[in-house]
């Protein structure tokens, strides 16, 4: 059984959530968008003009706050353009971008296969105190050597001593 999530339509641009930081450097007024991080060759994003460095803050009018919101906004509709607001050098134009359709890949054995990428936001921890773990050392007791003594004229019997290699001595 396959589940689709919507359309699979894509840009063909990868991007990142804008921190504070960014949308002060690039212009972004509210501080709400994606930052553009890669378009890909010939993809529809490239055709359309849309560059690395370019943050996407709606589509067809609709705010983006992060890659899940424009990937959702650019799957709304079934086909034909939409429509990009974009900061680039602090200034703001509009890009319209034609989504290609992605139809899922097949895989051996006739299974098509969903190409959907989860992108997990950085977590930053806070510092972590050293510690100081000690691991108690065990003694054991030492084994007392023994010494078999057999009356003078009992012959010994020839004993063979057999040690297991993968056993400790």
């Amino acid at each position: 059984m396959v589940f689709s999530f919507g359309n699979n339509r894509r840009i063909g641009a990868t991007t990142m959530q804008l921190t504070k930081q960014l949308a002060d450097y690039f212009g972004v007024a509210d501080g709400k968008g994606v930052l553009v991080t890669s378009v890909t060759d010939d993809s529809p994003a490239a055709k359309a003009g849309l560059k690395a460095g370019d943050v996407i803050t709606s589509v067809d009018g609709e705010k983006v706050e992060a890659a899940g919101d424009l990937s959702r906004a650019i799957n709304k509709k079934k086909d034909g353009d939409v429509t990009l607001t974009v900061i680039r050098n602090k200034n703001q134009r509009t890009i319209t971008v034609t989504p290609k359709e992605v139809t899922p890949a097949v895989q051996p054995g006739g299974t098509p296969q969903t190409g959907r990428r989860i992108v997990i936001p950085r977590v930053e921890l806070g510092s972590i105190p050293e510690m100081n773990i000690v691991i108690p050392q065990i003694d054991l007791p030492i084994i007392p050597e023994i010494n078999v003594q057999l009356p003078g004229k009992v012959k010994a019997p020839k004993v063979r001593v057999i040690r297991n290699p993968e056993q400790p001595i």
